[in-house]
């Protein structure tokens, strides 16, 4: 309950002094969170039927979820106050929101990699298999798993006719200019792909925005869990352990106490999305099958080839931030990854040189 608690919001006054109400605060942030672990249990299902117009209302609202959820846990002098004025005054740690931060980057994550899926899938790469689960079981809302999408393109053909039919025009977006971003912003999906659906998931070009805008959203993720790890191992240098023992006599910690204890929750919480929203989810990607070299009959061989090629070009530079990760877990898939995946563009790479 902890995790889900803790944001801040004006309201009534509560009988402890504090300038809102604490029990709308608390049910506000469990609301919040369960439309986050909603949005990112049902999207990625249906990518295909919804209109990128949506889909990119859809990461906004969950990158202003975060962006709230991480300021608030910035801002630890506040906390530490809010505390000390009573509010959730019976938990040991301080009021945070790391849970809520950690399921918006995964949401996000999951429908960005959802975008990619849908695009391989259409650019001629096998679906994914579906991940083992026990007879009758069913998906965490309660619900099975709706069937295989279809196409981007299709959905939004067969959308268009239906409008056309009942006499209704399609609106476009306004023109917005495209523009590199790195960190939270990269989230948005760019004018130019929901003016184009029908070319959503199949030119080069648009293939390549999907693959930049993940990258430069998993590179800023990336890099703030390197830049926190080393700012743990810097705490750890300059004020030993984490006082973490102290924390739970509910003895009174400094503020650089409460910082160096903050972000050490902080990086166990960015290694879960390292590991499994980032680097577990590039691992589940459809890769060319061992002898495929782009040499095969058709356009499909070659297209499949620059798949993986522009997928490896975003992908190492996250490896090579993370060889030297503190946690095991990603150290393993990260060593999983340069074995199976970038390992194998490499040889087919010397393949192709060598018989040529």
């Amino acid at each position: 309950r902890d995790s889900r608690s803790g944001s801040f919001s004006s309201g009534g006054k509560d009988s402890k002094g504090l300038d809102f109400d604490v029990q709308l605060v608390v049910h506000k942030s469990v609301v919040q969170l369960l439309l986050i672990e909603l949005v990112r249990d049902i999207t990625p299902s249906h990518i295909a039927f919804m209109p990128l117009e949506t889909v990119g209302l859809l990461l906004d609202s969950l990158k202003g979820a975060f962006d709230f959820a991480w300021k608030f846990n910035s801002e630890i002098e506040r906390r530490r106050t809010l505390k000390m004025k009573g509010f959730m005054s019976q938990l040991k740690q301080l009021p945070v929101l790391l849970k809520q931060e950690r399921e918006s980057l995964m949401a996000i994550l999951s429908i960005q990699f959802a975008l990619l899926q849908s695009a391989l899938l259409e650019r001629g790469a096998p679906p994914p298999p579906p991940p083992p689960q026990s007879p009758g079981a069913t998906s965490a809302t309660g619900r099975d798993r709706p069937s295989p999408s279809p196409s981007p393109s299709k959905v939004y053909a067969d959308r268009d006719r239906h409008a056309e039919a009942n006499g209704h025009t399609r609106t476009e977006p306004p023109e917005e200019k495209e523009e590199e971003t790195e960190g939270a912003n990269g989230t948005a999906v760019s004018a130019s792909l929901a003016k184009n659906p029908d070319k959503f998931s199949v030119s080069d070009e648009a293939f390549a925005q999907i693959v930049r805008r993940l990258s430069n959203f998993c590179r800023w993720v990336v890099m703030q869990y390197v830049r926190k790890t080393i700012r743990v191992l810097e705490y750890r240098e300059q004020l030993g352990p984490p006082p973490e023992t102290r924390e739970k006599t509910n003895a009174i910690l400094s503020l650089e106490e409460h910082v160096q204890i903050e972000t050490e929750r902080e990086v166990q919480g960015l290694s879960v999305v390292v590991e499994s929203g980032i680097l577990g989810a590039f691992m589940q990607l459809p890769w060319p099958e061992a002898g495929e070299d782009g040499r095969g009959n058709g356009v499909n061989a070659v297209t499949k080839m620059r798949n993986h090629e522009m997928i490896c070009a975003g992908l190492f530079p996250l490896l090579t931030e993370l060889v030297l990760a503190e946690s095991k877990p990603v150290r393993r898939i990260v060593q999983q990854l340069l074995a199976t995946r970038i390992g194998a563009s490499l040889r087919r790479g010397l393949d192709l040189s060598g018989s040529s």
